[in-house]
């Protein structure tokens, strides 16, 4: 061997050698960086002319067990994603405040309680009242805070999904432009570790947004999938796409965060982007989506059942009575009923005209039952024809309403003892909200009255379009339902049709004209919406999903502008607590302002078990006012909870395969 041959041989070691120690400096200074992975140098002999030439750098490669590193990238999905969960039932609990803060809901309802247990000792007296409408309305203002509260917080979880769609998008940028330089710098023999180390990174961004798959080409170039196979990365580029709402309602309905393909030489998006929604399976964009549309949607849904309860059964007990002295003028809020329509009332009520000292001036009792009017119109006829001039019963666009002719006296509408008035579980005054004292924007309860065999009197030309999602944001089928046919039982047949929604729902009318909707065996977890309704009940101004209150518009919008009705807020003597005399003749008192009897009965609503409609996240019940209102924040508790749990359990894998 020549002296050259020797001195070249040795310098090749010592490149080598020199190299390798670069790599091990290398591995030293990185290791704690984030996605990098051990590097070692493989070597290998040089040949010439059948001798040894020494020693060179066959490659140098990054160390990374498949399996490890799969799990590793799952296992940072499931930690960002229950992170961020954690994160917002946080937030939640601030919002829902300390149970043993006097501002509690629970304790807000205990102090209506409380008030009412105190006005049965002195129902008389104006500063106990004002005491019972000040818990009233504290309780209800605490209702709107919290509706209120969850609505922003959703808005504020909508706006995270814009970030994270923003952060994905970045990291299939990264991907697309190191992907090439891999292939290039592979097919020349080059290093590509460098490159390696910050794809890694890159999919450590994205793992955290969402659950993902990597497959290595023999070229080194990588395919990024969800691990459902939807394709984020492969000779294309992927780019996702939000557009969703800048505010958040109750009747917010959410887009599905889409994927498009990128022509790779035009740049341009192609071909039909696929919805991402339903493929997710972990990473904070499931968290995300998860928190928006079920566990804050739900929550949002059981405060709305809670406050349309509150509202109906404190309305229902206070229509049974009247203020003394009565007011001239009791009137209702909008309904579907038409002067046309069939009256389907039972039992009986009495209208009363009292003067200022309560004195019968007039009335008249309608029978229901052994004389019923044919129509309310006729309804209307028969009470103005009793009153003889003393007062009038009006209904226009389905408000009824009932006024004393002079101004000096007041009006009564009573339900007869041992025969009360009755249309889906209401007497008369509650079923038209003559008397009510809590007010919102939409209706508390639903219970129409109706029966399919009904003529449904919606105009002709009206339509009304809905929408079924499912638990992943999936659009499962949109319908839209023409006027059509004469009876409830038509529109029920329509909607039950599978080509219309019958597929997912079974739909029907409870006792008390309720529309029931059943989830068909094999779903779960879906709900209605409504796009569009121009339909109108006999020119009423009310749409058929305002009538039946279909979607979250109307079930969570029950805590809207919940508030004390503005003549009993303005003045507490409108506190109705006394009960009429229906014994009394003309000339004779008919009900005294020490009555405690409508006191008692508020006060009985803290016992009174309530059937409560499935709403949200708890199932149908029957409990009383207090005990659903706990339900719903230990629901809220056990949610929080449940996040941090999994939050603990997701980071002690995380740490465990980090360590592996």
């Amino acid at each position: 061997m020549s002296i050259n041959s020797i001195i070249n041989s040795t310098l090749t070691g010592l490149f080598t050698t020199q190299s390798a120690l670069k790599t091990t400096s290398n591995n030293i200074s990185n290791v704690n960086t984030e996605g990098y992975a051990r590097q070692v140098v493989e070597t290998e002999s040089i040949v010439v002319g059948g001798a040894g030439g020494g020693v060179r750098i066959a490659e140098v490669k990054r160390i990374v067990d498949e399996y490890l590193e799969a799990a590793r990238l799952t296992a940072e999905s499931d930690a960002s994603g229950s992170q961020v969960a954690r994160e917002i039932h946080d937030r939640l609990q601030g919002l829902l405040g300390s149970p043993d803060s006097d501002s509690h809901l629970t304790a807000r309802i205990d102090d209506v309680f409380a008030n009412l247990s105190e006005l049965t000792i002195n129902s008389g007296s104006n500063i106990v009242r004002e005491g019972v409408l000040a818990s009233i309305e504290q309780f209800t203002q605490e209702i709107g805070r919290l509706a209120n509260g969850i609505q922003q917080l959703r808005g504020d979880v909508n706006q995270k999904v814009f970030e994270q769609v923003e952060i994905a998008n970045n990291a299939l940028d990264r991907l697309a432009e190191l992907n090439p330089l891999v292939v290039k710098h592979k097919a020349i023999g080059g290093d590509v570790t460098g490159l390696q180390t910050q794809i890694s990174q890159a999919l450590n961004d994205l793992s955290q947004v969402m659950d993902i798959k990597v497959e290595t080409l023999e070229t080194g170039a990588i395919v990024v999938s969800t691990t459902s196979g939807v394709v984020l990365l492969d000779r294309s580029k992927r780019e996702l796409e939000y557009l969703g709402p800048g505010t958040v309602s109750a009747e917010t309905r959410f887009p599905s965060v889409q994927v498009h393909r990128i022509d790779p030489s035009t740049g341009e998006r192609v071909g039909t982007p696929v919805d991402l929604d339903g493929d997710l399976q972990s990473g904070t964009l499931r968290s995300l989506i998860d928190l928006r549309d079920d566990d804050l949607r739900n929550l949002s849904l059981s405060l709305g059942e809670m406050a349309g309860q509150f509202s109906d059964q404190m309305n229902a007990v206070h229509n049974q009575f009247s203020a003394v002295p009565a007011p001239n003028q009791l009137s209702g809020h909008m309904t579907h009923i038409q002067g046309s329509h069939a009256v389907k009332f039972t039992g009986q009520v009495t209208f009363s005209i009292v003067d200022a000292d309560t004195k019968l001036v007039s009335k008249t009792t309608v029978d229901f039952d052994g004389a019923p009017p044919a129509t309310y119109t006729d309804l209307v006829n028969q009470v103005n024809a009793g009153l003889a001039g003393s007062g009038t019963l009006s209904l226009v666009d389905g408000v009824m309403t009932f006024t004393s002719t002079n101004p000096a006296n007041g009006v009564v509408i009573s339900d007869v003892d041992g025969s009360p008035s009755n249309l889906g579980g209401k007497g008369f005054s509650h079923y038209f909200g003559m008397n009510d004292i809590i007010e919102a924007s939409v209706e508390a309860s639903y219970n129409t009255g109706l029966d399919g065999t009904e003529a449904h009197a919606l105009d002709a030309g009206g339509a009304a379009t809905l929408e079924v999602r499912d638990a992943n944001n999936r659009v499962l089928t949109t319908y839209t339902y023409n006027v059509a046919g004469t009876s409830y039982n038509d529109i029920l047949t329509d909607l039950n049709n599978v080509s219309a929604l019958g597929q997912y729902y079974s739909f029907s009318l409870d006792s008390n004209g309720a529309l029931v909707s059943t989830i068909k065996p094999g779903y779960d977890s879906l709900h209605i919406s409504t796009i569009s309704d121009t339909t109108s009940v006999a020119g009423s101004g009310m749409t058929l999903t305002q009538v039946f209150g279909i979607g979250d518009k109307y079930t969570a919008g029950r805590t809207s502008n919940m508030q004390i009705v503005e003549r009993v807020r303005n003045n507490p003597a409108n506190l109705s607590l006394s009960k009429m005399d229906q014994t009394a003749v003309v000339g004779a008192v008919t009900m005294g302002k020490g009555d405690q009897r409508g006191a008692i009965a508020f006060e009985n609503l803290q016992e009174t078990l309530v059937d409560y409609d499935s709403a949200g996240g708890l199932s149908a019940m029957s409990v009383s006012l207090s005990q659903y209102t706990a339900a719903i924040l230990s629901h809220a508790g056990f949610m929080g909870q449940r996040a941090q749990d999994k939050e603990f359990d997701a980071k002690a894998t995380l740490d465990d395969v980090n360590i592996r």
